[in-house]
């Protein structure tokens, strides 16, 4: 499997994922930061959280059903994502940016419509978020795009697991990769069941890794001695920056640690 540059396979090196999500804080030269940061760190991409409310909340849902407290002054949970999503005007210049740092750019589009605005922009990839990884409509339509899919497995059963790979276009398509994950932030040690892995090596043709949510690497270095070829960790310039996504992000030093490990 080939993202960009980067060749994905069992004698290829770790293909290290820097999730910004959403701690660019809507403030461009930050996100900028953090690009920067991932390349000198030595990872292998970048990767931003694509949406706006709409495209995952409906407009009758309430910010009170989720109990969030930066959401409060909003009525609506979509007002509020909308407060959080990385301004689609900046994706140009930080896929450019990201390119021209020598890692590839991918995006988590929450919608078909975010799904070809990437293909648009110039995106590596796209990576399927656990919440869609049993939207079969959404998959399908993610299936003719011509760009390497990743998709994360958090919270799905085996079975759905198969449907899911199944709508991307497994076996026949093979530009796949499969992320065993914990929908948990963070994540306990304990919860990690990282030998997960070696049951989704035995049972699919296609790499292999982990999103890891957890607030070390130990994690992660146990995933890829269980043959795991993706690491994807949420980064972060400060842990006690608000956001919703700092407080269990890696600090630059640690993604240094990530990286050597």
């Amino acid at each position: 499997m080939k993202i960009g540059n980067f060749t994905i396979g069992d004698e290829s090196r770790c293909f290290i994922i820097a999730e910004i999500a959403n701690n660019h804080d809507q403030n461009k030269e930050q996100a900028k930061a953090l690009i920067r940061i991932a390349a000198e760190c030595g990872a292998t991409a970048v990767k931003f959280q694509t949406f706006s409310g709409r495209d995952i909340a409906s407009e009758n849902q309430l910010s009170s059903d989720y109990n969030w407290l930066p959401a409060e002054k909003y009525k609506y949970w979509y007002r509020y994502l909308d407060t959080i999503m990385l301004p689609f005007e900046w994706y140009p210049e930080l896929v450019e940016l990201t390119h021209s740092l020598g890692m590839a750019f991918i995006g988590t589009p929450c919608s078909q419509k975010r799904a070809q605005f990437l293909v648009d922009v110039g995106a590596d990839a796209l990576k399927i978020a656990s919440m869609d990884n049993n939207n079969i409509p959404f998959l399908r339509e993610v299936a003719k795009i011509n760009l390497p899919v990743i998709i994360s497995s958090g919270m799905a059963h085996d079975d759905e697991l198969n449907d899911a790979l199944s709508a991307l276009g497994y076996p026949q398509r093979q530009d796949i990769a499969l992320l065993h994950c914990i929908s948990n932030y963070p994540t306990r040690a304990e919860d990690m069941y990282v030998r997960w892995i070696e049951h989704l090596k035995s049972k699919y043709t296609i790499p292999i890794g982990f999103s890891d949510h957890s607030l070390t690497n130990y994690g992660a270095f146990a995933a890829v001695t269980l043959g795991a070829k993706v690491i994807e960790k949420h980064i972060t310039i400060d842990r006690k920056l608000e956001g919703p996504d700092h407080f269990f992000s890696l600090e630059p030093e640690e993604l240094k640690d990530l990286v050597r490990g």
